[in-house]
């Protein structure tokens, strides 16, 4: 104990000693230390964090699904069985976690996240009040019976002041009056993690009121999640076991609403099933990049090092010749690299404290930009890893320079008058050639997602930068078909009138399908086939993604049409029911062309093709464009089948964002009390749609532009330390008659060679990594020449800044004042 505090205290003189050289490691390590525990902390919070509940090893979800990767909700009806007839779960709950709420308080409304929940759900969480009570069973028994909410402790601050006299107010949830009976605790924000807080919790009785798209008392209607608490000594598998042999009874007693579904049951950790799906690929590439930013951070600090061992060899001789040994000095050596680490690992820290909250920002948990709720925080484990790649970087940067420095032979040493180190050399050039290898890499990643985006942004099939949307949904407070068919009408019209509107049109779906292979499209498949080629079943025939629309649509959007027409007024009820195709659809089941004209049954109804659509689908780059069929907004048999809601899109001549106070005025003039949700521009929706390749291009931009600051770093010190080792020679060179310029080619000579076979190992690695990174891009493959190019010209441009001054300082030895100092 008494050498090891006697090393600790020589390493941290030593680095007080040398502050420029001190700052300049930790800040490298800090800023590395600090990437890859930032992303460790993002991908536990996706996949591994635990809800804040009793117990929560225990809690499971469970989601009704039919093919692998496919997870769905499940009936309200259907989950009473399972809580009748399992007993592997010691308490067995339901919600449906984003149930559209208006709220009205003092006069004003506002749409709030609300969760409509099991009486149970609060006790199998095993939580407890922050103010008040839960539901009582009885109060969750009788349909429409008892108004009563439990509301969220973000909204208690928000809306109440932290009132405690809160406790039996009345509040208007979508037009109904509620009883305030509970404030829930204030580290919870609902189920699952990773979606939207949750400010409003009524139970299932009030269904009705939390959503009205289907009778969610009627089986058939899927709008529930459940989650359970496994009974002790019940493991997964049993529990799984036992509900898909409840589910196999469910599918012979009610084939037509069971047929094919089985359940899926995980541990309630991270976020939703479906949304991990659909960033599967970005765990892995942004752990990845962490480690290649790490690897980079400790291949630049090993080359300091080194540097910094050469020039103390005459010291490390002397130790040596008075009797130090090997071990021994070893050992001081990695004491100072592991005083860097832990020094750098501090910063990283606090850089992760900083970054998680920007990492948070880019998340969107819903169309209108409202943030997920998901916690970054450095938890112990995430804390744990972070200590634990601290001490592994100390090591692995320290070791090698730590046993070039051990090895050197003393004699020769303590002669010559200046330091050696052809080895030492050798190995920081490796060192160079790594960082470059590995910025190409993370730059070429970098300008793949960025040019990827822009794809997006331009819209494949039409721009997306004039079209507002907005949703309506007269549904919410009450409306009839008839009446809300009479309300959307009027909005149009009305819409038409206001200066600076192209065009305007109603729509079931907004044109913004995910980005991630999960996601077919952005609207529901149905069975697609011809009359002479009916299908045994429906489920056999071709599945087409499909969307309802307005008259004008395909202008508003600025999709062009290849053969045909748009719908117009004469395609409403009672009119020969028609549809439009896009290209893909067309080609497969015409390949021969004409489309126009032909009949197609679509989800059973024979609608004839009106027109051709070109294909506007924003898919990954590994997909194919998708059949698509469109059917009139207008057009059902019967007015109760019509569409209530609609997504509303306007073309606008200027900025959206500036005009969409006007629309929102003209719209609340034909009814107030409608509310208006989702109104954003179409290019926010795409920020949210592409949510995971938005999140993994910022990432990789950073810390690629931060590999690149770390490279040229690396190769500014290699060349610097090579000039100032080879002055005397360069002295005498330039005494014999080389002239400046050529002296700095021959150093900018040396770097680029470095950077050559860099960029060769760099442009294998990509090539070679492409799988990682090619589920996220759109429209453009993952060896995209001219992002590679891109990237390429970036690193020369920064590695000839790096050689610069080198090889300026070359240039520019005096040849007398150099051989005089020798």
């Amino acid at each position: 104990m008494t050498s090891l505090w006697q090393d600790l205290r020589y390493a941290l003189r030593g680095l007080r000693k040398s502050s420029g050289f001190t700052a300049a490691a930790v800040a490298i390590l800090g800023l590395g230390i600090g990437a890859s525990t930032t992303i460790v902390s993002l991908v536990d919070a996706l996949y591994l964090r635990t809800l804040p509940a009793r117990d929560p090893s225990r809690l499971v979800e469970i989601y009704q699904t039919r093919n692998p990767g496919e997870y769905f909700n499940l009936s309200y009806v259907d989950y009473l069985h399972y809580r009748a007839h399992t007993r592997s779960f010691s308490g067995l709950a339901a919600h449906y976690s984003h149930a559209p709420i208006n709220l009205a308080t003092s006069g004003e409304s506002r749409e709030i996240n609300g969760s409509v929940a099991t009486a149970s759900y609060f006790e199998v969480l095993g939580l407890r009040p922050q103010l008040g009570r839960f539901f009582s069973p009885q109060e969750d028994r009788t349909p429409d019976r008892d108004p009563v909410a439990v509301i969220g402790y973000g909204l208690w601050q928000r809306e109440f002041g932290e009132d405690p006299q809160v406790l039996g107010r009345v509040i208007r949830l979508n037009g109904t009056p509620f009883t305030v009976v509970g404030v829930a605790p204030q580290d919870f924000h609902g189920v699952p993690l990773g979606g939207l807080a949750t400010d409003v919790w009524i139970p299932t009785a009030m269904f009705h009121v939390g959503y009205r798209y289907c009778d969610a008392f009627e089986r058939g209607c899927n709008v529930v999640t459940m989650i359970g608490r496994l009974a002790p000594g019940r493991s997964i598998a049993e529990a799984k076991r036992e509900l898909e042999v409840e589910a196999a009874g469910l599918e012979a007693a009610y084939p037509d609403t069971n047929r094919g579904r089985s359940l899926f049951v995980t541990p309630a950790r991270g976020v939703d099933p479906e949304y991990r799906s659909e960033i599967a690929g970005v765990a892995p590439l942004l752990l990845t990049v962490a480690a290649l930013i790490l690897i980079v951070a400790c291949a630049n600090l090993a080359g300091l090092l080194m540097a910094r061992a050469t020039t103390r060899q005459r010291e490390i001789a002397i130790r040596t010749a008075l009797g130090a040994g090997r071990w021994r000095l070893l050992r001081q050596l990695l004491t100072e690299s592991l005083v860097l680490s832990l020094l750098g690992g501090l910063l990283g820290v606090l850089v992760a404290f900083w970054a998680k909250d920007v990492i948070a920002a880019l998340y969107s948990a819903d169309s209108e930009g409202r943030r997920a709720y998901f916690s970054l925080a450095l938890d112990p484990a995430v804390l744990a890893i972070a200590s634990a790649t601290t001490v592994l970087t100390g090591i692995l940067f320290g070791l090698a320079p730590a046993l070039q420095a051990v090895r050197l032979r003393v004699g020769p040493t303590l002669k010559e008058s200046a330091p050696t180190g052809t080895g030492s050399s050798r190995i920081r050039n490796a060192l160079v050639v790594a960082q470059v290898a590995i910025s190409l890499m993370l730059a070429a990643g970098a300008g793949l997602l960025l040019h990827s985006l822009d794809r997006v942004y331009e819209g494949p099939g039409f721009d997306p930068s004039p079209i507002l949307l907005l949703r309506l949904r007269p549904s919410l407070v009450a409306y009839g078909p008839e009446r809300a068919q009479a309300y959307q009408r009027e909005v149009l019209r009305r819409l038409a009138d206001v200066p600076g509107v192209v065009s305007a049109s109603p729509a079931q779906s907004p044109p913004v399908p995910g980005a991630m292979p999960a996601k077919l499209s952005w609207g529901p498949s149905v069975p697609v086939w011809l009359p002479a080629h009916e299908p045994d079943r429906p489920d056999n025939a071709l599945q087409v993604a499909t969307n309802r629309v307005g008259p004008r649509y395909f202008e508003t959007l600025g999709v062009r049409l290849i053969d045909g027409r748009e719908f117009d007024e004469r395609d409403r009820r009672g009119a020969p029911d028609v549809a439009i195709v896009n290209a893909t659809l067309a080609r497969s089941l015409w390949p021969g062309g004409g489309a126009v004209g032909q009949t197609v049954i679509v989800d059973g109804r024979a609608l004839r093709v009106i027109g051709v659509a070109q294909d506007a689908q924003y898919r990954s780059a590994a997909q194919p464009s998708a059949p698509f069929v469109y059917t009139s907004f207008w057009q059902l048999p019967t007015i109760d089948e019509s569409p209530v809601d609609s997504r509303t899109h306007v073309r606008v001549s200027g900025d959206p964002r500036a005009l969409l106070p006007r629309i929102r005025q003209e719209i609340a003039a034909v009814d107030p009390n409608v509310p208006i949700s989702e109104d954003r521009p179409l290019t926010e929706w795409l920020d949210y749609a592409f949510q995971p390749v938005r999140v993994a291009g910022t990432v990789l931009v950073s810390l690629g532009a931060m590999g690149l600051l770390l490279t040229a770093i690396g190769l500014y010190g290699l060349l610097a330390y090579s000039v100032g080792r080879r002055t005397r020679e360069i002295a005498i060179r330039m005494a014999l008659g080389a002239d400046a310029r050529r002296v700095a080619r021959a150093v900018v000579r040396q770097g680029a060679r470095l950077v050559l076979i860099g960029a060769t190992l760099g442009a294998a690695g990509v090539f070679a990594s492409a799988r990682l990174i090619a589920a996220l891009l759109v429209g453009l493959p993952a060896n995209d020449p001219v992002s590679l190019f891109s990237a390429v010209g970036l690193l020369v441009g920064v590695a000839a800044l790096a050689s610069y001054l080198p090889a300026r300082r070359a240039s520019r030895v005096d040849p007398m004042v150099a051989l005089r100092a020798e």
